[in-house]
Order: structure tokens, then C-alpha cells, then sequence
């Protein structure tokens, strides 16, 4: 690893460009340097490791989630009924985790 320096006025159009295109400002500039320093490389092979990184925070994601459906399993194991809030909540937070995961394998599969 090796650091760079930017002006703020650059780190800021870095930033600015790597929120368009769903990317860290770090992913971005790794990118858009091994775009530069490896042309015979298609770009997509490069995007790999953001991809990647996606799908890590599905799984932090889903792993949060596992979590909360423990928390609401030990209240009904008690007796108890868990708040609808809650449940919408971990239900609104699969079906993102799910439509992320399905992105993301779907711009793996074509670019195979």
C-alpha cells in the first residue's frame, strides 16, 4: 500500500466521481491508476475487487439481520410478540440484502 496526495479541490472531484459510480474514493483511484498503467486490460477486470467489496458488506449485512431475527426468535420464545416495527424493519433489510446480492452476482455473471 502507498499513500497519494491530493489538493482538497481534487480530492474532492474524486470523491464527487467515485460516489457516481457506487465506489470508495480509494477503489476509485485504484481503479482509474491501473486503467491507466494497464491499457490491454479490460476495465471490468479491474472492477472485480469492488464487486467484491459489495459483496463483503452483503454478508456483514446479512449477518446484522441473523442477528435481529435472533433477537425477535427469543422474544417469541418468551412469550412475548416483537414490535411490527421490528419486523418491517429485518424484512425491508433482507429484501435489500437480497437485491444487492442479485446485482452483484448479475454484474460478476456478465462479465465473465
Amino acid at each position: 500500500m502507498r499513500s497519494v496526495r491530493f489538493t482538497a479541490d481534487e480530492y474532492a472531484d474524486i470523491r464527487r466521481a467515485a460516489a457516481e459510480r457506487h465506489l470508495t474514493p480509494a477503489s476509485f483511484i485504484a481503479s482509474a491508476a491501473l486503467s491507466a498503467a494497464r491499457p490491454d486490460v479490460p476495465a471490468h477486470r479491474l472492477d472485480v475487487r469492488d464487486r467484491l467489496d459489495e459483496l463483503h458488506a452483503v454478508r456483514v449485512q446479512l449477518s446484522r439481520v441473523g442477528t435481529n431475527l435472533n433477537q425477535i426468535a427469543k422474544i417469541l420464545n418468551a412469550g412475548a410478540q416483537p414490535a411490527q416495527a421490528d419486523l418491517d424493519n429485518v424484512l425491508a433489510a433482507v429484501r435489500h440484502a437480497v437485491a444487492r446480492t442479485d446485482e452483484a452476482a448479475e454484474d460478476l455473471h456478465h462479465d465473465r
